[in-house]
């Protein structure tokens, strides 16, 4: 959703406030930094709709929103 959110008729000076009630989780990941690979943990939010074993396709990545937030 926040992908499709336009933020139209907005002012630099407005402030969004986001509030989210819920749970979250952190997934175990290994990326490769070079020619080493590295384990990086990234928190999830999860919602009603995430599925156990599929967190990083169904659960909202918080890197995501607060790059969305920083545009």
């Amino acid at each position: 959703a926040l992908d499709e959110f336009e933020m139209k008729n907005s002012l630099d000076t407005d402030m969004v406030i986001v509030y989210v009630s819920g749970h979250g989780t952190m997934t175990h990941e290994t990326v490769q930094k070079g020619k080493e690979k590295k384990a990086v943990y990234r928190p999830y939010i999860v919602t009603s709709d995430t599925v156990t074993g599929r967190i990083e396709d169904s659960a909202i990545a918080l890197d995501k929103i607060t790059n969305w937030f920083d545009k």
